[in-house]
């Protein structure tokens, strides 16, 4: 039938039961969800490896946090929430568009997919946090979260190695 679509498996179990590889017909994809830690994977027939879909479904984990000047990884910004505590200014320099590409999934993120983060500023005095770019990795929007607020990002891909991040709250 044309245009049909096969999705494969759709396994659930235990981490330690997860297969290796992707082990499902030819030219199809499947997902394996881990009931003990909450983590949905999905892969391609043939291929070499599972990928994550990142954090565990419906649950947060510890969130990334930072006392000084900073590059964020893709992992810690993946974690959610970025908080930062501070008495003097803090810059926060987004992940090179390379790094970034090459954290969601080892490059696997669809140009114009997305994730969504959080930066809470508990600093006091000047502890003013503020965005910068980096190669590959550009910004847009209000660069400063001020002291005792929040501020919410999304970053989405738009090329191989190349990301946008918007202040969207």
């Amino acid at each position: 039938m044309a245009n049909s679509l096969w999705a494969g498996a759709f396994r659930k179990g235990l981490s330690t039961a997860r297969p290796t590889v992707p082990d499902f017909p030819d030219d199809t994809f499947g997902f394996y969800y881990e009931t003990d830690t909450g983590i949905l994977y999905y892969g391609v027939s043939g291929e070499s490896s599972w990928r994550s879909t990142g954090a565990a479904l419906g649950s947060q984990g510890a969130p990334t946090a930072k006392t000084a000047t900073f590059t964020a990884t893709i992992a810690e910004l993946l974690t959610g929430i970025v908080t930062v505590t501070s008495a003097t200014a803090v810059a926060l320099t987004l992940p090179t568009g390379a790094l970034t590409d090459a954290g969601l999934s080892g490059g696997y993120l669809a140009v114009d997919q997305s994730f969504d983060w959080s930066v809470i500023n508990l600093g006091s005095s000047s502890g003013a946090v503020t965005m910068t770019a980096s190669s590959g990795h550009t910004y847009v929007g209000s660069a400063t979260v001020a002291i005792s607020t929040t501020a919410r990002f999304r970053t989405r891909k738009t090329a191989d190695d190349t990301f946008v991040t918007y202040r969207i709250s």
